[in-house]
């Protein structure tokens, strides 16, 4: 059905094409002389570049740009499902362990603590023992200091 289309489209082309000939050769001019003489340099140009082109160098570099694209798709389509069920997963253990944590009594959980925090615990209990622990004075021997110390 289609070619029911084409087939007049086709012949009426042909038909304009010899009646501008005609026209042309009995007149002696040639009608749209400027754009056809654009027309026929770029016909010139592509002739001359399908002449002179390397097909196989150029069919090789496309189809390589072409795989390369692909392949740097899927791995970009693979990483977002990866994240995006990463995501899901953190999401299901995050509340799987605070449901856990709601459900076991609260007094087994003991607070972690990171190093400087126990460090610096450690140095506050120190610095109040030495602060309640006496101090030699002027004039009180080493005797006298253990008696405090003892009471």
């Amino acid at each position: 059905m289609l070619y029911f289309i084409f087939l007049p489209i086709t012949f009426a082309l042909l038909v304009l094409f010899l009646l501008l000939t005609f026209v042309e050769a009995k007149s002696g001019m040639r009608m749209f002389s400027g754009t056809r003489d654009k027309f026929d340099a770029r016909i010139g140009r592509a002739s001359f570049v399908l002449r002179h082109v390397d097909w196989g160098a150029f069919v090789n570099d496309v189809t390589r740009t072409f795989f390369e694209r692909a392949l740097h798709d899927i791995a970009h389509g693979t990483l977002m499902v990866v994240r995006f069920v990463e995501r899901v997963l953190t999401r299901i253990v995050r509340s799987l362990r605070m449901r856990r944590e709601r459900i076991l009594p609260q007094a087994s959980f003991e607070p972690k603590t990171s190093r400087i925090s126990e460090t610096m615990t450690y140095l506050k209990s120190t610095l109040r023992r030495t602060r309640r622990a006496p101090k030699n004075l002027p004039g009180q021997g080493a005797q006298e200091v253990q008696d405090v110390v003892e009471l």
